[in-house]
């Protein structure tokens, strides 16, 4: 199968998947952007990371709703481009992060499908990795698929997400999380500002 098939087939799942949540509040600010988008595809090479190792234990204990999903992108794994922002010299990331975590965008500023609106993926955690504070000028929603976490916000909040929760986080707020002791697998979106922005930790 061409990487240009495999990427569509993500895409279409993505897109589905978000289409078929149209009673999820914490996505309607996004709904403009993700409707129509990712068409024009690239190509981009493919990159494994350490983190899909936990793949298999993220599908197995996927929510009901997202095991199809979260199916295809193990499938596929090993075409797709497993990307991280940070770098443990430069950023305030420890050893548990740098080995587990990585996320795969299918839409967004660099491809494969290009968007200038927006960009979507999925991420995916070890089990007990900390992701420090930080903020970023894009607004963006967690959708869990998989997993579970405390979710720390600017204002001294803690809330625990479970898989099929979702998360919005509005521009420039303050927000991190820890995983718990499953590996946890997100949908994420962004949209407005710099797509490609590398947050600012706060801790």
């Amino acid at each position: 199968m061409s990487d240009q098939k495999t990427h569509s087939i993500l895409r279409d799942a993505l897109l589905d998947f978000f289409r078929n949540h149209s009673d999820t509040a914490a996505f309607d600010p996004f709904r403009g952007n993700m409707t129509g988008c990712g068409d024009d595809w690239v190509p981009t090479p493919k990159k494994e990371l350490p983190v899909t190792r936990f793949l298999e234990k993220a599908v197995e204990s996927a929510c009901h709703e997202s095991h199809d999903l979260l199916l295809l992108f193990a499938r596929y794994s090993e075409k797709l481009k497993w990307e991280q922002t940070y770098t443990q010299g430069k950023d305030s990331i420890g050893d548990d992060m740098v080995n587990g975590y990585g996320f795969v965008e299918i839409i967004g500023k660099w491809g494969p499908f290009v968007s200038t609106q927006v960009r979507a993926g999925i991420g995916l955690f070890a089990p007990n990795v900390n992701y420090p504070m930080h903020y970023h000028s894009a607004e963006e929603v967690y959708c869990l698929l998989s997993g579970s976490a405390d979710f720390r916000f600017d204002e001294g909040l803690t809330r625990r997400r479970d898989a099929g929760d979702t998360v919005y986080i509005r521009s420039m707020r303050h927000h991190g999380f820890r995983i718990l002791s499953s590996p946890l697998a997100i949908f994420y979106i962004w949209q407005a500002g710099d797509l490609r922005e590398k947050s600012t930790f706060v801790e």
